[in-house]
């Protein structure tokens, strides 16, 4: 999700999913970098869109029909779960759970924002206004602790 980068090890993105629209970035000053959604859509097996109210906008960033949309009653059903709007990854994870072709969703590079560059971290701080991070973080963890998934 958002920004993918190969690795020696991870060469492929086998389903990749984003907001499409990169300039929230600027307009909320995060100091992330910025990247060409329409890249990524390009390089991926398959595109999915966890959020369903911005399929135009999607489909002109993306440049391509997502092979998989993630319901607008699922995503208000996890924020009901989470209790407070879930976060791209936890919208990855629902996307992975309610699609019946996968047995088991394995997940990683979850660090719950401890890490130095993370997305939603302004100068050292995490302020996500669309986000509560306590919510997030025990949603996240009751998802191991059930064995709905798993960590890499």
């Amino acid at each position: 999700m958002n920004g993918f980068i190969e690795t020696e090890n991870i060469i492929a993105c086998n389903a990749w999913s984003s907001w499409p629209d990169p300039s929230h970035r600027v307009k909320h000053k995060r100091h992330e970098p910025i990247y060409d959604v329409a890249e990524y859509a390009a390089k991926a097996n398959e595109v999915w869109l966890c959020h369903p109210r911005v399929m135009k906008l999607a489909l002109q960033m993306f440049k391509r029909i997502p092979y998989f949309v993630l319901s607008e009653y699922e995503e208000r059903k996890l924020a009901a779960e989470v209790g407070s709007n879930p976060n791209m990854g936890m919208l990855m994870i629902r996307a992975a759970q309610v699609q019946e072709r996968f047995s088991e969703v394995w997940v990683c590079g979850f660090d719950h924002y401890k890490g130095p560059n993370d997305y939603y971290f302004i100068e050292g701080k995490f302020d996500h206004p669309a986000h509560v991070h306590a919510d997030n973080e025990r949603w996240f963890n009751r998802q191991f602790e059930e064995g709905r998934i798993f960590e890499l």
